[in-house]
């Protein structure tokens, strides 16, 4: 019993010293009170009967306060009995004007530190005299690298309450600590790379908040935040010089391990620290192919990227073996094609990128633990084919195995692989072919010597005539000469036009035509029309020999016409006629100009001349001279001032005088016929000057009756 009581008076003293010592008197417990002996801050405890009585009043029974009764204030009482307390605790808090006594429960409130410590646990709260109930002094929490921020009425959210804070519950409550907890955002800086997103930042906080939700940040997709071409991430500096490494792992024991290491005070609630990348370059391999080399080789190499270096010298060598079989002839023989080395390439037919013996070069590729294979790039080597001699034999090239000719002899080969090449021999001498115009084979001359000039013994050669031009072999084309190989001979030919045949059709008791037996195509053909007397020519027509619906234009003045490539009929039809016809004669009218005293022109002789004359019988020619100034008159030249001098003209020594005949041509005796006239000077020049004269021949067609048509 007495530790019970001792047990409670603790607890009663633990909530008195919670309380202020002014504002409560005396703990009553469990005894009879009187009201009026009560006073206010006192505390009565559960189960106190509380005598209440006023003056001349009596209550018959107790009563007990329940919580229905209001917040704000206890029971009232007027008249004389008892009252049981129910709850924990009471307080008094004051007596009305007619001595009612008002009592208040005794609320407690409980401290949660969330996650801090607190040295107050809890208290009670007691009202002012005559004023609600406030918070009064509230205690101060602490935890380890938070900063404290308030109490408030729930753990989360609710509502901030501060010492003057009206308490609104008379029932038991908690409030609950706030705090910010301390924190470090890392920043991630590229540091030569690029960032995966923008503004990439990783937060750590006192309370254990990371983005994985615990210390070990080893999530591997957050390593890689940041990329560069050519590298790999391999942590983060704190700093740019290096200093601070963390691995990419970012593995730490404790919030104040972690401001350790990067130098914060756990006391400050939040700072901002940049950390840079650190990049490791990537490493390839690079390896050489001789691209059919046929010997040597050329080491691998290991590169750093964005680190030059001067690829190998190349160590490959690319040589191919000819062997030359003569087959009977002289003893075989070799060479050697040596390629040439050009270079490198990232593709093996040099489609790729190209390199240079030795060329410094650098990032090849970027991905780390690559391999990149360059391969050799040649200029194929040559050899130079022989040019072997064999009696009475000719090597005429070299051929492979199955047959294919790779060149002539003294030819240059480029060989792909080592190979075996066979000469081909014929028998020593040159083939002669003969050809036509047209390429047809006329003769084959084989085994002509070396120098020996070749004879063609065949038929002369002939190309068909056209209907407008005739060819006659002409020679060979080359010309012929020694034969100095094989040689090919064509046909030449002279083309001239084709002639044909001219046909004369007409009446001959009407006249007569005459004309060419045949004549080349397109030259002009004349034919001569020569009517009998008491004929004239009515109508002259040509055409095609056998076809006179086929006609040929003929002049019928000229009677000529162009020679076409076909035979030509020339028919000619007759009219009567009174006219004596006469065939072409030449007419000479000379004029000498005499400067005097110089020699003049007289002295001078012409020929007076008929040709082709052709008369009808009984009719005759006469040509006549007579003087330009009147007929039989002497002949005589002027001056341009007016004065003249005779001369005289001469035939066979004989003067002829004005008016004489000079030529006369008779058809019974000559077809034609002629005489020279001498235009004899005087013995003297009287007058000096430029004088001129002239004589007209007349000429006349007579008949043996002296009928004559001028």
């Amino acid at each position: 019993m007495k530790k019970r009581i001792l047990s409670l008076l603790l607890s009663i003293v633990m909530v008195a010293a919670m309380l202020p010592t002014t504002v409560f008197a005396t703990i009553y417990e469990f005894q009879t009170v009187d009201m009026h002996s009560l006073t206010r801050g006192d505390v009565v405890t559960k189960g106190t009967v509380i005598y209440v009585s006023t003056k001349g009043s009596y209550i018959d029974y107790p009563k007990q306060i329940s919580s229905d009764y209001p917040a704000d204030r206890g029971p009232t009482y007027s008249r004389q009995g008892y009252y049981t307390c129910d709850k924990n605790y009471y307080v008094v808090h004051s007596y009305g004007a007619d001595r009612t006594l008002y009592l208040y429960p005794l609320p407690t409130v409980t401290f949660n530190a969330n996650g801090g410590s607190v040295d107050m646990e809890s208290k009670w709260v007691i009202p002012s005299p005559g004023t609600n109930c406030t918070y009064g002094d509230l205690p101060t929490p602490t935890r380890t690298n938070c900063t404290f921020v308030g109490w408030f009425t729930a753990a989360e959210g609710g509502t901030q309450v501060t010492s003057s804070t009206t308490v609104t519950q008379t029932s038991n409550h908690t409030l609950y600590a706030r705090w910010i907890p301390h924190s470090i955002t890392f920043n991630y800086q590229p540091n030569g790379g690029s960032p995966a997103d923008n503004n990439v930042t990783w937060v750590a906080t006192a309370d254990g908040i990371f983005p994985d939700n615990h210390w070990n940040y080893t999530n591997s997709s957050d390593k890689n935040y940041m990329t560069r071409t050519g590298y790999t991430a391999t942590g983060y500096y704190a700093k740019t010089d290096g200093t601070c490494l963390y691995g990419q792992d970012f593995v730490f024991e404790s919030y104040e391990d972690l401001c350790a290491k990067y130098g914060v005070s756990t006391s400050t609630q939040s700072t901002t620290i940049d950390i840079y990348a650190q990049w490791s370059p990537n490493t390839y391999t690079v390896s050489f192919n001789g691209n059919g080399a046929t010997g040597g080789s050329t080491a691998a190499q290991s590169f750093t990227y964005d680190t030059a270096q001067n690829l190998r010298a190349n160590g490959f060598q690319q040589k191919y073996t000819v062997t030359y079989d003569l087959g009977d002839g002289p003893t075989a023989t070799s060479a050697t094609a040596t390629s040439t080395f050009k270079g490198w390439n990232t593709a093996t037919n040099g489609s790729g990128t190209a390199y240079s013996n030795q060329q410094s070069v650098k990032n090849l590729t970027a991905t780390n633990g690559d391999a990149v294979t360059l391969y050799a790039q040649w200029t194929k080597g040559s050899v130079t084919l022989p040019s072997p001699q064999k009696t009475g034999m000719v090597c005429t090239g070299w051929y492979t195995s199955s047959g294919t000719k790779v060149g002539d002899c003294g030819g240059n080969y480029t060989p792909s692989d080592n190979i075996t090449l066979y000469a081909h021999w014929e028998t020593l001498g040159h083939t002669v072919t003969w050809k036509n115009y047209d390429g047809t084979i006329l003769e084959t001359d084989a085994a002509v010597a070396q120098g020996a000039t070749p004879t063609y013994n065949g038929a002369i050669p002939a190309k068909p005539d056209t209907t407008e031009k005739s060819y006659i072999f002409s020679g060979w084309s080359p010309a012929i000469s020694p034969v100095t190989g094989n040689v090919t001979y064509t046909a030449q030919f002279t083309e001239t036009p084709r002639q044909y045949a001219l046909g004369l059709a007409y009446d001959e008791t009407k006249g007569e035509l005459t004309g060419n037996e045949n004549a080349p195509v397109g030259s002009v053909v004349t034919v001569n029309v020569l009517p009998n007397n008491g004929y004239g020519v009515k109508e002259i027509t040509a055409y095609k020999t056998g076809d006179k619906s086929t006609s040929v234009s003929i002049d019928s003045t000229s009677y000529t016409f162009i020679m076409p490539a076909f035979d030509v009929t020339v028919e000619v039809s007759w009219v009567e006629s009174d006219v004596i016809y006469t065939s072409a004669y030449k007419d000479i009218e000379p004029t000498f100009t005499v400067t005097i005293p110089a020699t003049v022109g007289l002295g001078n002789e012409i020929a007076v001349k008929a040709e082709d004359v052709r008369l009808n019988k009984g009719s005759q020619v006469e040509i006549s001279i007579a003087d330009a100034i009147g007929l039989n008159a002497p002949f005589t030249m002027t001056s341009g001032e007016g004065y003249t001098f005779n001369y005289q003209i001469t035939a066979g020594g004989a003067v002829v005088s004005p008016g004489a005949k000079v030529l006369v041509i008779n058809p019974d005796t000559s077809s034609e016929g002629n005489t020279i006239l001498k235009f004899e000077k005087p013995n003297r020049a009287v007058y000096a000057g430029n004088y001129s004269g002239s004589v007209i021949f007349t000429i006349a067609v007579k008949s043996a009756e002296n009928n004559s048509i001028e």
